[in-house]
């Protein structure tokens, strides 16, 4: 939990979203931010469908991606992060920002594809309504998500790393 992550975004996307729990998931990096997060959840009125897992060792964080559907990410910009493919390997469907690498990497850029892109607070509590409120399609998403998410396997990393290599080795020959 950083200022980075730009988390602040989860209770006012929460507010727009009703009769859904939001967990906040990750180890707390910065106290003073964290407990920003929480007043800003009590002043908002979303205490009781925002929650903040802190500490999480691996088996808690599986459980909560089973019980989960949704995957929101709120960090612009980022590189790549594993945490939106790890979320996808687990059937949850990624909502991500409009830049970086979990739209351009892992969304192909494209939307509704393997997820969705937003662009600020309602487009994204626009898109997670519309996969709640349609289970049909959040299923078949869900299921092309895990496919999805097996290309980012360290193996066929190495594989598609090796194939680069043999090409470019066959080039200096």
């Amino acid at each position: 939990i950083r200022r980075d992550k730009r988390l602040e975004l989860v209770p006012e996307i929460a507010k727009k979203v009703e009769g859904v729990e939001f967990r906040v998931i990750g180890h707390v990096h910065d106290g003073d931010y964290h407990e920003e997060l929480l007043r800003a959840t009590e002043k908002i009125g979303v205490e009781d469908r925002v929650r903040f897992e802190t500490g999480l060792d691996r088996r808690g964080l599986l459980r909560s991606l089973v019980e989960a559907k949704v995957y929101l990410h709120t960090m612009p910009f980022e590189h790549f992060g594993i945490s939106p493919v790890e979320a996808m390997a687990a059937g949850l469907v990624p909502v991500v920002p409009r830049s970086g690498g979990p739209y351009r990497d892992v969304l192909d850029g494209k939307q509704g594809e393997y997820g969705y892109w937003y662009e600020g607070v309602q487009d994204a509590a626009d898109r997670i309504t519309g996969l709640l409120c349609d289970e049909r399609l959040r299923e078949r998403l869900s299921v092309k998500c895990v496919e999805r998410s097996k290309m980012f396997d360290t193996g066929v990393f190495r594989d598609n790393f090796a194939s680069y290599i043999d090409l470019a080795q066959d080039g200096f020959h």
